[in-house]
């Protein structure tokens, strides 16, 4: 079913926005009572704003600036971090002080972040949305404070005309985007989303009332998870919004029960630590497959995996990264997106048999592999709730 795009290709990938998006924080009613993994701190920050836990503020910050895969120079989630904590010192001078009891403890880029978030915790000074980075800070701002003059300093982005601006476009639809994701996550946004639509008109309430159409959609669609089975396929189901970018257009959306799942298995041999067991994939519309390359470990210790989506009769592109958080936690390596696996054991080998998404997320294809910048075809924007039973 043909129809105009709702959000301008919606920059889906391409804006950062999702600092805290791309760590599971499913469980937000409980909020962690100490900081020992990368679940405490995601939940913490995200949520930060609704309990202001100032004893875990320093735990959790000496957590991130210990790990050496967050603690790099170009890690997009750094700076928009760093505004988390210096909102929180701003806010809470005896919080402040605590960061500051960390001088000294800390050399080399960890002790530039401590020195970075007090300056800025000093001078604080709120964003205005003028690049994609300001989004980062006004989320991270909004988790840390609560304050609704970050979430509509955001909304306001939508009252202007881009007037053909490319930059200004994706800010817009980066905007749209951020709205309905944090709208899905965070009631106290979703309200701000209803108030502002109210008192708008003209295009900017049709866009916010587009948003709070998504949103209803996404929330309904985590309730479909948490049903029985009897509303799925036999491999489960997957929720989905297919577009053609470069048209401009939907190609189709819905849900579609999976009923088969095609393999092209491979025979198992030796005694290696690690297997490719097949391609596994479905067909989704017309001549458009997902797919996940299925591999096989001797230890239940899978560090990643692909997925994709392709078309069957067409030289395509297509591979998204996922890694591990936890044992039955991945989060997309880029964009926002976290999904759950399960596992079972086949030969001696654990291997990942089945995906449900926790949030929503894209797949991207494109045909020519040589443009620089990568200029996408395709997206699939997955829903949550879905899943998929590989085996």
């Amino acid at each position: 079913m043909k129809k105009n795009i709702v959000f301008l290709v919606i920059a889906l990938v391409a804006s950062a926005h999702a600092v805290f998006a791309e760590m599971d924080t499913s469980n937000k009613s409980a909020q962690p009572e100490s900081i020992t993994s990368m679940q405490d701190p995601a939940s913490f920050m995200t949520f930060y704003y609704q309990k202001k836990n100032v004893v875990l503020v320093v735990p959790a910050l000496e957590y991130l600036i210990n790990l050496n895969d967050f603690m790099k120079e170009d890690n997009t989630h750094l700076k928009p971090s760093q505004h988390f904590f210096a909102a929180i010192g701003h806010e809470d001078p005896a919080v402040l002080e605590q960061i500051k009891g960390l001088k000294g403890k800390y050399s080399g880029l960890p002790a530039k972040i401590i020195s970075e978030i007090i300056q800025e915790s000093e001078s604080f000074i709120s964003p205005e949305p003028r690049s994609l980075k300001d989004l980062d800070y006004l989320w991270s701002e909004f988790m840390a404070t609560g304050d609704d003059v970050s979430v509509r300093k955001i909304i306001d982005l939508l009252k202007l005309d881009p007037k053909h601006n490319m930059e200004m476009i994706g800010m817009i639809s980066a905007a749209q985007w951020s709205l309905l994701s944090n709208g899905v996550q965070h009631e106290k946004v979703h309200e701000i989303i209803k108030s502002e639509a109210i008192s708008s008109d003209g295009s900017v309430k049709e866009r916010l009332n587009a948003i709070l159409h998504e949103i209803e959609a996404e929330k309904s669609s985590k309730n479909i998870s948490q049903q029985s089975d009897s509303n799925k396929g036999t491999h489960g189901f997957i929720k989905y919004k297919l577009l053609d970018v470069k048209k401009n257009i939907v190609l189709d959306e819905g849900q579609k029960e999976i009923s088969e799942i095609h393999r092209e298995d491979k025979k198992l041999g030796g005694e290696l630590n690690e297997v490719y067991l097949g391609k596994y994939y479905f067909n989704l519309y017309d001549d458009f497959i997902v797919g996940y390359s299925l591999y096989g470990y001797k230890a239940k210790e899978i560090f990643g995996f692909g997925l994709w989506l392709e078309k069957s009769n067409t030289k395509t592109f297509s591979w998204e990264w996922y890694e591990r958080i936890d044992e039955h936690t991945f989060k997309k390596l880029q964009g926002p997106g976290t999904i759950r696996v399960d596992y079972k054991k086949r030969d001696g080998y654990w291997y990942i048999s089945k995906l449900t998404f926790m949030d929503t997320q894209v797949l991207r294809s494109q045909l020519d592999t040589n443009t620089s910048p990568v200029v996408e075809d395709w997206f699939c924007v997955v829903l949550a709730g879905s899943n998929v039973e590989w085996t």
